[in-house]
């Protein structure tokens, strides 16, 4: 059993539960090790009941903690696709890795107000695989007024593809927290960096030749090419996710907002250490294999990945836009404008456009963060999140 120093700051079950895992196979790909750092069903950091989101303090915070007319845009956008889609019956929305359940709540609030109330056929599905966050979840909730257009549900991945109908899928700093493998270049060879242990050093990374020719397809069919030394990051992850989420509608959209880039931006040699962030109250730690399940794991986006495996899978793809394009178009300006005679006091109202304003003004989240929308089955034209970014904020 390692002792406390050894444990880098760790939990100690979990610090043992992985050198078991080392022990036995040997050392571990990085996906392996960030999985049970994030998800282990007791000590991982999102089954810990000790997450920090979005207050002072906290590890990270997300658009929707900054403000609630972030989901009340998403849920202004999830309406003008339900017109789209026809108006069907029964129309789902599915929400993938909904945290504190903030944005549920949000959502359901202002979507109560944009769609008529004779409608009952409205579905929201959370899809959640920590017991912990689920019953935050729910305590956040169980406050929900009366007369909404849906009871919010939490729905497994198997249940959900039983569906085959109509809806939209919402993707809010889902992708971002899936595990990665790590690699780097090593003369001329693609290597992969794993996890091993050592009482004098703890957990560290070593270089190894990788088991298959995943990762290097990987690389051809979604990446870039990496520069000698260069070292980065594969969700291969979220391919399989693609896939999963293509299996909940036979028609619909998915709606994808985090941070990162296409793969010749993401890949380029100006990252060659990759993108691989571990966060602990608010703050970048140094480095991602201490403090395990204590602390966040984070890696950017490939959106090349997410539209080509999307393509292959009968999504097509919008051009990819900032947060603030995509605020902006849905009319975020104009909204605020109308919360701003809501504000109770002076106070108030600077404090709510104040915090409102980091989802969107330039140098902050909003160029932070890309929205990526997919369709399949259904149009692209015409949605309004896709439209000029300054036709509200001209007026």
């Amino acid at each position: 059993m390692p002792n406390s120093v050894e444990c880098q700051g760790g939990h100690p079950a979990l610090v043992e539960y992985l050198v078991g895992r080392i022990h036995d196979a040997g050392p571990l790909p990085f996906s392996e090790f960030m999985e049970a750092a994030l998800y282990h069903p007791e000590h991982g950091y999102y089954s810990s009941g000790t997450v920090a989101i979005g207050g002072e303090g906290a590890d990270f915070r997300t658009s929707l903690e900054v403000h609630p007319l972030f989901a009340e845009m998403l849920a202004c956008q999830v309406a003008e696709m339900y017109e789209k889609l026809g108006r069907p019956q029964p129309f789902r929305v599915i929400e993938l890795g909904p945290g504190t359940g903030r944005m549920a709540y949000a959502f359901l609030c202002h979507a109560a107000t944009l769609v008529s109330e004779r409608i009952q056929h409205w579905e929201y599905h959370l899809v959640e695989c920590s017991r912990t966050l689920i019953k935050t979840q729910q305590k956040t909730l169980q406050t929900l007024p009366g007369n909404l257009i849906a009871v919010p549900r939490w729905s497994t991945e198997e249940s959900l593809r039983t569906y085959g109908g109509a809806g939209v899928i919402l993707s809010n700093e889902f992708f971002d927290a899936l595990p990665v493998s790590r690699v780097e270049v090593t003369d001329g060879r693609l290597r992969e960096l794993r996890v091993d242990w050592s009482t004098e050093r703890g957990f560290f990374s070593l270089a190894c030749d990788p088991e298959d020719g995943r990762l290097q397809n990987y690389f051809n069919e979604y990446g870039a090419e990496l520069e000698e030394g260069q070292e980065a990051e594969a969700c291969q992850e979220a391919l399989l996710w693609m896939d999963r989420v293509t299996a909940f509608l036979r028609r619909g959209y998915l709606l994808t907002v985090d941070y990162g880039y296409l793969a010749e931006q993401l890949y380029s040699p100006a990252r060659r250490a990759g993108t691989l962030l571990a966060y602990r109250a608010h703050r970048v730690v140094e480095d991602p294999l201490r403090d395990v399940g204590r602390q966040d794991l984070t890696a950017h986006v490939n959106f090349t990945a997410l539209i080509r495996r999307g393509e292959e899978n009968g999504w097509n793809a919008a051009a990819l836009r900032t947060q603030t394009e995509f605020l902006l178009a849905l009319g975020i300006l104009e909204r605020m404008q109308e919360t701003d005679t809501q504000a109770v006091g002076e106070v108030e109202r600077w404090r709510s456009r104040q915090a409102a304003k980091e989802l969107f003004v330039p140098g902050g989240m909003g160029e932070t963060f890309r929205v990526l929308i997919q369709a399949r089955d259904a149009p692209l034209e015409g949605l309004s999140g896709l439209g000029s970014p300054w036709r509200e904020a001209a007026g």
